[in-house]
This record gives C-alpha cells, structure tokens and sequence, in this order.
C-alpha cells in the first residue's frame, strides 16, 4: 500500500478519498472518515462465498494494517468490530468461528444491526428521547408555549427526523414505537 493520509491504494484496487464512500468491482467498500475516527470498510459477498471473500478480506485488512504501521498509525484490533448484515435465512447458511461478529455496530450516530431491523436504534432512540422529554416536563412549567416548542423541536424531533428515511418500510410496530414519542412530546409541549 502506498499513499498518503486520507487515500488508500491497495491491491484490492481500491481507492477512496478523504470522506467519500466508493465501490469497486471486487465489492470493497472504503469509507474513510477524519483521522480521528474510525475507517469503515464494508465487503458485500453472496453466502455460498463466505470463506473465499473472507479469506479477501482478511487480506484487505492486513494490507491496510500494513499500510497504517507504515505511515505511522495504528489498527486498534480490540475496537475493531465485523458485522455481518443479511436475512435470517442468509445468516444461518454462514457460519465461521474464526470471525468474531457483533449483532449491532453504531455508525455515524446510527445503530446498524445484523438483520437491519433497527430495533437496537429505535430502542437507543426512544431512551434518549423519553430521557430529554422528562427533562423538558420539569421545566415546562415555567416556559410559553412558542419556547417549549421550540425546545422540544431541537432536542427531541431532531433525534427522530435524523437518518429518519431509514426507517421506511419498518414493520408497523416500529413505527408505532416512534409514534409513541412524538405522540408524548406533543403532549409535554400542549
């Protein structure tokens, strides 16, 4: 690997910039953010493959290990977390005990989980949420009515409105459990 800060040339052909997300023909994904946080690199792989691209992958990852030791940087491997994502039917067809998976990892503020259920989402959601409403309940008392709408625009239904498309074509009772906190703010801001 050769390059510098913020752009990776590997022998998987891939190249990403600073802040951009590319995919290439071997299905490689690079998403490397700031230096501060954490690259991404996603691999999307058919279930009868699972070995030969992880044995890819592994080989990508070595290679951007190698690349970071080279310029002076470190691949933290205790922070370093795979998650598989698929249907439950393509999850079970796969199985490998030399790869250690997590269920759910958080990127850019969003939890992902194996499944894309965002039930670990919604559920990190609504504590947040149920958490800023009690607090605004508190106070409401002493704010008009123009500033306890406004409170309750920035602080909560920011939280919901954020990635919100993700959430299109959740199951209904998904989407009921956002309902229900907007169903609340509203009746802590009236």
């Amino acid at each position: 690997m050769s390059g510098y800060a913020g752009r990776y040339h590997a022998s998987v052909r891939c190249c990403v910039s600073h802040g951009h997300v590319l995919r290439h023909a071997g299905h490689v994904v690079l998403d490397h953010t700031p230096i501060w946080r954490s690259p991404q690199l996603f691999f999307l792989f058919h279930p009868r493959d699972f070995d030969s691209s992880i044995a890819h992958f592994q080989t990508a990852l070595q290679q951007i290990s190698s690349w970071m030791s080279a310029n002076l940087l470190t691949l933290n491997s205790s922070k370093t977390e795979f998650l598989i994502i698929g249907l439950k039917q393509q999850l079970s067809k796969i199985y490998n005990s030399s790869l250690d998976t997590t269920h759910s990892a958080r990127n850019l503020g969003f939890i992902f989980d194996e499944h894309l259920t965002f039930s670990d989402q919604i559920s990190s959601l609504s504590k947040s949420c149920y958490s800023h409403i009690r607090e605004l309940r508190c106070i409401r008392p002493y704010l008009d009515s123009k500033t306890a709408s406004t409170i309750a625009a920035s602080i909560v239904r920011s939280k919901l409105d954020y990635c919100n498309s993700r959430y299109y074509n959740l199951p209904k009772y998904q989407i009921s459990r956002l309902q229900q906190i907007q169903n609340c703010l509203a009746g802590t801001v009236v």
